[in-house]
């Protein structure tokens, strides 16, 4: 079966079991959860079943501040494919962003195309903890925050 199919089912089978109900935390609870907190610039935003809109995207950031976690220049984050009861953040690429992702994209059923080098963050599970447009109010309540550290070298 192709890599969509197995994707699907995964995600399929995991948020069944969870019994899920959506509702947006507040920035306190996502700054809580969230294992990455960082501002950037959707560069790419790559549908990982092309056949299918609703489906899972791979969204390639180019990062400025970060206030959470091993944030770099350059961040990758898995986000859910629509259901019948979970939305999916449409991103655009050349949009600004406040992100706030767990480290759980593996749990839920994210395995990385071959061509997808080093840690790829998840958007919550599958509900998003916290995804902001206003960045410069989202900035704000954050704090000032840092740069982020560099990439590291490609082997």
């Amino acid at each position: 079966m192709r890599f969509c199919g197995w994707l699907v089912i995964g995600i399929g089978v995991a948020t069944a079991f969870a019994g899920v109900d959506c509702v947006e935390v507040s920035q306190h609870q996502a700054f809580r959860r969230a294992f990455v907190v960082f501002r950037g610039t959707a560069v790419q935003v790559r549908n990982l079943c092309r056949s299918d809109r609703s489906k899972p995207e791979l969204v390639t950031f180019r990062v400025d501040r970060r206030w959470k976690g091993p944030v770099t220049e350059t961040m990758r984050v898995f986000a859910f494919g629509s259901s019948s009861y979970v939305d999916r953040y449409n991103f655009r690429e050349g949009q600004r962003y406040v992100v706030y992702a767990t480290n759980e994209a593996r749990k839920w059923g994210f395995s990385p195309p071959a061509d997808v080098r080093g840690a790829v963050y998840g958007i919550s599970n599958p509900c998003r903890l916290r995804i902001q447009t206003d960045v410069d109010e989202e900035s704000r309540k954050l704090g000032s925050g840092r740069p982020p550290k560099p990439d590291p070298p490609n082997p």
